[in-house]
């Protein structure tokens, strides 16, 4: 197998160009960070010390994986950009340019014969180079407890067309460290050795509008934030909206390999079948639509691989997290139904066991529900009902909510024509 035709060295070019500070966020220090949070986790790689989060100037592009990204830190440390986990440590003032690149815009297929594309493609350009001591490079491999072999993944350089690799100074889980780098186009390969290779990835989960109500795309994809951002753009375009849904694959995901997506109760759902990939061609990515006729029921999606029954990602979807992602910040931060008309619910709801049996599992546990069972009345279990609700978050009220339309119909449409006519006298 080729080695690219190229050999592998520590490679030094100069910067393509100055770069003026003017005008760019200057980051002085920790002060000016936005805090530490990360990413990306995998329950097989060992943790690694977070980089101080920094949000840098965006310049516009055409796309939103286009942007250019500008930042000006004056003072020594180690940081990470908000916006494409690209990680910089610093030893004096410095203005960094940089951008997602493209990695068919630069190579030839054959160039890329015998390596798996493992990153992102960064266009860097640094005002003083030297002032850089290492640049953290994010990459989609996972190193699964040490089993995958480090010595596999390689730097890659592209000037004019040219391809030139050289070793990591180390590989870390989320990331491939360079010493005292150049700066060019820079990206993560590795080699490929005929076995699959496995991928950090994540699930995004969309409710497509323009479609039937109830369609879903489902993005399977590897954890690359110009995909993400790639994947949103075209929905939003579309109308589209993003669920909040656990986006983490616990287990990794490998190239090539067929996964499916399947759902209780079952939908209409195709392809039967997505083949695992890192698209590098306009990271266009594909996805699988989800069809089902009546969602008042939930439906619960899951993935697993084609030729395994473990299951590897899964989701509840509800009508409220349809609507919740639909709604504006405005009315999400509006009082809920239930808290709007506690002293109401309190006392008119009669049926509260058929209510507690609805709620139990999803909602409340054992004790819970035995210890609101034994209030001496309807209003009285009411209240130890209410005294759980500061633990609760929206979704738990959602299900209180649509338990009470079903039990309780006529009064929740009398408390809403309420706060309907209340709406139209204030305008």
């Amino acid at each position: 197998m080729p080695l690219l035709y190229l050999q592998l060295r520590r490679v030094s070019h100069q910067p393509r160009a100055c770069l003026a500070p003017v005008g760019e966020k200057e980051v002085p220090g920790a002060g000016s960070t936005t805090g530490q949070r990360r990413k990306h986790t995998c329950q097989f790689c060992q943790t690694e010390e977070d980089l101080l989060e920094v949000k840098p100037d965006i310049v516009p592009g055409p796309r939103s994986y286009q942007h250019t990204y500008r930042i000006h830190f004056s003072r020594a440390g180690s940081y990470r950009c908000s916006e494409t986990s690209l990680g910089f440590e610093v030893r004096a003032l410095v203005a960094i340019e940089y951008q997602w690149d493209s990695w068919e815009r630069h190579l030839k297929p054959h160039q890329l014969q015998g390596w798996v594309v493992a990153s992102p493609l960064f266009n860097i350009q640094v005002e003083p180079a030297g002032a850089i001591a290492a640049i953290y490079l994010p990459h989609i491999v996972c190193l699964k407890g040490g089993e995958v072999d480090i010595s596999l993944m390689y730097v890659a350089h592209i000037v004019n067309g040219e391809l030139t690799l050289e070793k990591p100074t180390r590989v870390k889980p989320f990331y491939a460290v360079l010493e005292n780098p150049s700066f060019s186009c820079l990206g993560l390969v590795f080699r490929y050795l005929f076995k699959h290779i496995p991928v950090h990835s994540k699930v995004l989960l969309y409710h497509a509008a323009m479609s039937a109500p109830t369609t879903f795309h489902v993005y399977v994809i590897p954890c690359d934030d110009s995909l993400e951002k790639a994947v949103e753009e075209h929905e939003e375009k579309h109308n589209a909206v993003l669920l909040d849904k656990p986006p983490q694959i616990d287990n990794p995901l490998y190239i090539d390999r067929n996964y499916t997506v399947a759902s209780s109760p079952k939908a209409e759902i195709l392809p039967k079948k997505l083949k695992f990939s890192y698209p590098i061609q306009e990271r266009r990515q594909p996805f699988v639509e989800v069809y089902i006729r009546d969602l008042e029921m939930n439906i619960k999606l899951h993935i697993t691989e084609v030729s395994s029954t473990e299951v590897l990602w899964e989701a509840m979807v509800r009508e409220e997290d349809i609507q919740r992602a639909r709604s504006s910040p405005e009315e999400q931060a509006d009082p809920h139904f239930i808290d709007r008309h506690r002293e109401q619910l309190i006392q008119r709801v009669t049926v509260v066991d058929a209510l507690l049996d609805k709620l139990y599992g999803p909602v409340l546990d054992e004790e819970q529900y035995q210890r609101i069972r034994a209030g001496a009345t309807n209003q009285d279990k009411m209240r130890r009902l209410y005294d759980l609700m500061p633990s609760w978050d929206r979704a738990c009220k959602d299900s209180l909510y649509r338990a009470l339309k079903v039990q309780h119909k006529h009064l929740v449409a009398e408390l809403s024509e309420v706060v309907n006519w209340a709406l139209v006298a204030a305008n």
